[in-house]
Order: structure tokens, then sequence, then C-alpha cells
């Protein structure tokens, strides 16, 4: 058995173990309700217990009890948030978020860390390794709660950023540069190729990197799995083009729909009204 998968703490019904072709046990997420997933890195046990059993209705929980176990379980479950301490054995959360934040297939995924100490100095080192937060031990409950939640929501602003809509607060946007830009790579090859049925698959090979890696930086940056992205992103041409004085037909047809009624029901899905009205309006 896999040393490291068999400490993991379960926390929740939608975690159980398998095994694989090599008779090892990792873990695997198989959440019904499709909750965002939290990681928490912990040794201290009880402090471990608490944080998952109070924010389990909100996430699909995960325990760690060190950076290492962390590291794995960050690059094996892709995570949508990551809780750590800083102070614990061996890879602390400081090396741990650090190398998590260095690592293109990790980097984009929020890191709160909590810690007893309050000195000004930890909490610079701690933004510096990339921490998008930083939480003084004891905390209110509520407080990380509400933390974690607009790390989460900041993504809507993020896709908003990249797509030129930019929200009025991007101050406190928090991406780092290469996750920037491989996400204005992504959005002008589909801005370039909008008319084009292209397969997940094509865009990862665009980008260099795994279908996997692509879904998973898609899906943490912005919410949105890529088949989403692309949808979006395509209906936000759409509606360019009906601003430009296309008809709805031709704007379907352009951005890659063969069916106008069902171009119509996802742009009304995304913009509140049918793509009529809008160049009506327009």
């Amino acid at each position: 058995m896999d040393e490291m998968a068999s400490s993991v703490t379960e926390y929740t019904h939608s975690m159980v173990l398998e095994e694989n072709t090599e008779n090892e046990k990792r873990m695997r997420v198989s959440d019904q309700a499709d909750k965002p997933v939290l990681l928490v890195v912990e040794d201290n046990n009880e402090i471990l217990d608490y944080i998952c059993q109070a924010l389990k209705s909100f996430y699909t929980t995960i325990g760690a009890k060190n950076g290492e176990e962390g590291l794995h379980l960050a690059k094996t479950m892709n995570p949508d948030i990551i809780i750590t301490d800083i102070r614990m054995p061996g890879i602390d959360g400081m090396e741990m978020t650090r190398l998590l934040k260095e690592d293109f297939i990790t980097s984009h995924i929020p890191v709160i860390m909590l810690t007893s100490k309050g000195d000004i100095k930890d909490q610079i080192e701690g933004i510096e390794t990339g921490a998008e937060a930083y939480i003084v031990k004891p905390f209110n409950m509520d407080y990380l709660k509400t933390v974690a939640s607009n790390l989460l929501n900041q993504r809507a602003k993020v896709l908003a950023y990249f797509l030129g809509n930019k929200p009025e607060d991007t101050k406190n946007l928090k991406i780092s540069s290469k996750d920037g830009e491989f996400l204005k790579k992504t959005i002008k090859y589909i801005e370039d190729h909008y008319a084009t049925d292209f397969q997940i698959n094509v865009l990862a090979d665009h980008c260099n990197v795994s279908r996997t890696v692509f879904y998973n930086k898609i899906k943490g940056l912005t919410g949105y799995s890529p088949v989403e992205f692309i949808r979006r992103l395509k209906l936000d041409i759409a509606a360019k083009l009906l601003d430009n004085g296309y008809n709805v037909s031709e704007a379907a047809f352009k951005t890659g729909f063969s069916d106008v009624k069902y171009f119509s029901r996802l742009f009304k899905s995304q913009f509140g009204h049918s793509p009529s009205k809008h160049r009506v309006e327009k």
C-alpha cells in the first residue's frame, strides 16, 4: 500500500479507496453534489478535524498531516483550494506553497496559510511564497469560510478580466503571470478559430500541456470546464457579431453552432435574453 495515500485522513462519504492495476491504494473523489474540493494540510489532528468537519457542508474535504502529503494530494487530486498550517515537520507550509506555486500543474490553486505567529515578517514571507491569504490562529471559522469563498468567487472576475470585460475591482485579483499567459494563449486561439469545431486536445496541444492538465487549469482558473469555457467565449463572440449587424442565424453559424434553436437557448442562458432581442436592443 502506498504509505502516503494510506495515511491521508478521510472526512466525507465521497472519499473512497480503490485499487489500481499495480495493487496500490489511491484517493478518489466521487461527490455527486459536485462541491469544490478543499485540501487541509495540518499536523495538529484536532485542528485538522475541526476545519474539515466545519467546512464539509460546503466542500469535499481532504486531510493531509504534513507538507509532503499535501504536495502529493495537490498534484493527484487537483483541489479547488488549499488551507495549510505553516509550522509542520518535514516540508512545512511555506515550502509546500512555494513548490506548488512554482509548478505549473498546481500554480493556479489558491492557498490560505494558517499560523499562530502574528509577526508581520512571517505574513510577508507567507505572501511572498505565493499564498493568496494569511490568517493568524486562533481564527474565526466564519472568517475562514468567507476568505475561502471569496478566493473561489474571484474566478468569475478572472474570466471577465481576460475577456476584456474588466470588473471594477481588479486590484485584488490574484493570478500568477504564467497562469495569466496560459489564459491569454487559450483565449487567443479560440478567438482565432471560433468558427472551427475543434476538440479539447487541440487546445491542450496548442498550450503544450496534457488534456488533464488543461482541464484542471481551465476549471481552476475560471470555474468552468473547457467545454463550458469554449462555449462561453464563442457566445461572447456571437454577441459581438450581432452588435455588428449579423442576424441570429449568421451569428450562430459563424461561431460553429449548426442548430440555431440550440444556439438561442444557450445565448439566453448566458446573457439573460434571446439573441434576437440582443440584436434589436443594439
